[in-house]
């Protein structure tokens, strides 16, 4: 749920587009208890009278509420006046505003309590994907150097004192500060972000659990200072420097072909949100290329099953420093994932040399199975590789509302942990170098059954599906033969006459033809994906295997890696890193 209307007033309870059938009585309901609580305005505190936050976070989409805990949990129990909302228990904190409004007459036998499910500030007033993320790197690296000022374990109360800049924490605070290299406004952000915002005490507690657990034997060998990777920008231009050259000149055709329709995002090649760099060594963090290389004499080693191309003989050699490096514990990059764990999980990602490469030659993945979700826009293909037992990739729609664009399939390991994306055009250049390509010839004859008509040999183009969908009568004339084509790609799992339900439900909802189109857009391409490694006969398993092996190792961050015939190509190994949470 996304907790992001503000309540401030009865006016914003008016304002709001809820659908939810007990909207009117719950309406009504939120009315009544402001009125209340502005009634006792003056015992409130005072972020709520001043307007500097809100009452209620409301998801419109359900019409469910978070209440601030400014007006629970955080009341002076000793006002009789106000004490009996002194509540940190949802549910009791629900009793006892039926009970306010019981004793003012303003209680409806047709309330609703449970429209208050939680206590929490909601994402009102959150800041953007990559504000939140900066903040949030920002603050692992400052957690860090609080553990490394103090010198012993860092508690979390602890740490939120030095956010709220207590004064017994003050030298402490000054001294991480010091080894803490970020964008300085953050420092003036922190005290808000983790007092008004539910996902501030979550990152708050996660960089404390992280910081405790990097410390031995990573970052205890020395003084280090914990960079926002930003911060550090040589690490990761260096890399985007050789990419590029790569890019304009490559020696043979394949590589043309990878880089010409991959990005090869900085964060494939190093995840990391934060380097840590030992203070003697920080004025030599800089990369200077030696000129020499030992990728040929490392390639011929491994005969023919493993190749690294020749385009990548800088990049291999900074890989390998950067290795030593890590080794030496003189830079340590770190990936994050926001964890709950007071023991979190941690990974060294290693992959050194071409060696490296000859466990993945071996390594055994294996789909397990494919969920057709009928409800949910997506699908889920479950998998087991080692080490990583239990995960599933979520292929589904990323995009924010009121654009449409192709899905992204995202590594999955729980409902919490989130370990990378692999994109629709990647997935496509992976099946087709993997040996695939008759793949899509399959998705042509299936769609000259349903459409009378070939659309392009590829997954299929979001834009068309746009386009199929921009008014009533193309709705009217599209729905059942998409309908018809959702029910091929599962087998039969999706049956034609529910999907034909879902988009005529949509319709009476008054939704959007955008949304309809985004809608048969995620079916269709996620089906698609899933159709591409699930139990079928159009490509040979050992085929689907590489393909799967590939995605996995790509959105994983281990590189980009093709597997044919018993041998691997790697376009682009991704260096050494730490990866910690999740």
């Amino acid at each position: 749920m996304a907790y992001d209307k503000a309540i401030h007033s009865a006016r914003d309870v008016d304002s709001a587009h809820v659908d939810d059938k007990n909207w009117r009585y719950n309406k009504n309901f939120l009315k009544s208890f402001i009125q209340v609580l502005e009634a006792m305005s003056t015992h409130l505190p005072r972020a709520i009278t001043s307007g500097a936050t809100h009452y209620f976070a409301l998801d419109e989409s359900s019409g469910k509420v978070k209440v601030n805990p400014h007006i629970s949990s955080r009341l002076p129990r000793d006002n009789d006046v106000i004490g009996e909302l002194s509540h940190s228990d949802i549910g009791d904190y629900r009793e006892a505003v039926k009970s306010v409004l019981e004793n003012n007459d303003l209680w409806d036998s047709n309330y609703k309590t449970t429209v208050f499910t939680a206590i929490g500030f909601g994402s009102t007033g959150s800041k953007s994907p990559a504000q939140s993320t900066a903040i949030n790197e920002s603050l692992q690296a400052y957690a860090c150097a609080c553990r490394q000022a103090k010198g012993t374990k860092l508690e979390v109360g602890e740490f939120i004192d030095i956010l709220n800049e207590e004064d017994d924490v003050k030298i402490l605070a000054s001294k991480a500060k010091q080894n803490t290299i970020i964008d300085g406004k953050f420092f003036n952000e922190f005290k808000d972000y983790v007092n008004m915002s539910d996902a501030g005490g979550d990152w708050a507690s996660s960089s404390v659990f992280i910081a405790n657990k990097i410390h031995d034997p990573y970052v205890s060998g020395g003084t280090y200072k914990f960079y926002r990777q930003d911060q550090y920008k040589e690490f990761k231009k260096t890399y985007t420097d050789m990419k590029n050259k790569i890019k304009q000149s490559p020696l043979k055709r394949d590589v043309a072909a990878v880089y010409g329709n991959i990005q090869m995002a900085e964060d494939k090649w190093n995840p990391a949100d934060i380097i840590a760099v030992k203070t003697s060594y920080d004025g030599r963090k800089v990369y200077k290329p030696s000129g020499k290389s030992s990728l040929q004499a490392d390639n011929s080693e491994m005969k023919n099953a493993v190749k690294l191309i020749d385009d990548f003989k800088d990049l291999y050699e900074y890989n390998k420093w950067i290795h030593k490096q890590f080794k030496d514990r003189n830079i340590i990059p770190i990936s994050l994932k926001k964890t709950i764990d007071t023991n979190p999980k941690v990974e060294v990602v290693d992959i050194k040399e071409v060696k490296s490469l000859e466990a993945f030659l071996d390594m055994d993945v294996k789909v397990t199975d494919i969920e057709w979700k009928l409800e949910a826009k997506k699908c889920l293909i479950y998998f087991d590789a080692p080490g990583f037992q239990g995960g599933y990739l979520d292929a589904r729609g990323f995009e924010e509302s009121g654009k449409i664009a192709d899905i992204q399939i995202q590594l999955q390991q729980g409902k919490q942990a989130s370990h990378g994306k692999v994109t629709l055009p990647v997935t496509y250049l992976i099946t087709r170098l993997s040996k695939g390509t008759s793949y899509f010839n399959v998705l042509q004859a299936m769609r000259r059954k349903c459409f009378g008509s070939t659309i392009n040999r590829n997954f299929f183009d979001y834009k068309v599906i746009a386009d199929d969908f921009k008014d009533d009568s193309s709705v009217l004339a599209n729905t059942s033969l998409y309908a018809e084509y959702l029910k091929k790609l599962s087998g039969g799992k999706h049956p034609k006459s529910k999907a034909i339900e879902t988009i005529q439900r949509m319709q009476r909802a008054r939704q959007s033809n955008l949304a309809i189109a985004k809608w048969v857009k995620d079916k269709v391409q996620s089906y698609e994906v899933g159709f591409l490694l699930g139990k079928n006969q159009v490509l040979r398993q050992e085929i689907k295997q590489n393909i799967l092996k590939s995605m996995y190792l790509y959105a994983s961050s281990k590189g980009f890696y093709i597997f044919r015939d018993a041998k691997v190509k790697s376009y682009m190994q991704s260096s050494t890193y730490l990866k910690v949470g999740g």
